[in-house]
């Protein structure tokens, strides 16, 4: 049981986020899934060395993580391909898979019982920071999720709600 909570607290926030950052925190968590799932990711990202605010760097971490647990569920995909970008106003983060794709606007405007919850808590989160948040995809074409998060405003005011700045595209 002691392992058990071991593993799940370091699935929830790594060491490597802590103490080395964002990008190394991806590598090892893609390496993981990669292995478990055996899809193939590739991940495109600036300097390990790179760091920004760490309550952005868990929120873009925990959205990864939710990102590709949706892929491994439900897209039947063999590839996803991730990128990464940051700059001194925002960071950028893009999710592609070749999965089965699906009506994403149908889905979150009325998501199947039990699902949906997922992509509910990534808008939260980005919400929280003042992020943006698009889903697109469409049945037979696979499925692209964009964020980003401004790194120009004080971490400690949070938004009050993600309605305009975040959106499905079918």
């Amino acid at each position: 049981m002691l392992q058990s909570v071991r593993n799940l607290s370091q699935l929830l926030r790594p060491a490597v986020l802590d103490d080395l950052g964002l990008v190394p925190a991806m590598q090892s968590y893609i390496s993981g899934f990669g292995e478990r799932t055996a899809i193939h990711v590739t991940l495109d990202a600036p300097d390990a060395g790179v760091r920004v605010p760490p309550p952005i760097e868990l929120t873009i971490y925990r959205i990864l993580q939710e990102a590709l647990t949706n892929v491994a569920r439900h897209a039947s995909a063999k590839h996803v391909h991730i990128a990464l970008g940051m700059s001194e106003s925002e960071v950028r983060l893009e999710i592609t898979d070749d999965g089965c794709g699906f009506d994403a606007e149908a889905f979150l405007r009325n998501p199947p019982l039990g699902h949906g919850i997922g992509v509910l808590g990534m808008r939260e989160r980005l919400a929280t920071y003042g992020g943006q948040f698009v889903i697109q995809s469409r049945p037979g074409a696979g499925t692209a999720v964009r964020l980003s998060v401004p790194l120009d405003r004080p971490i400690d005011e949070p938004e009050e709600s993600y309605g305009e700045d975040s959106r499905v595209v079918g």
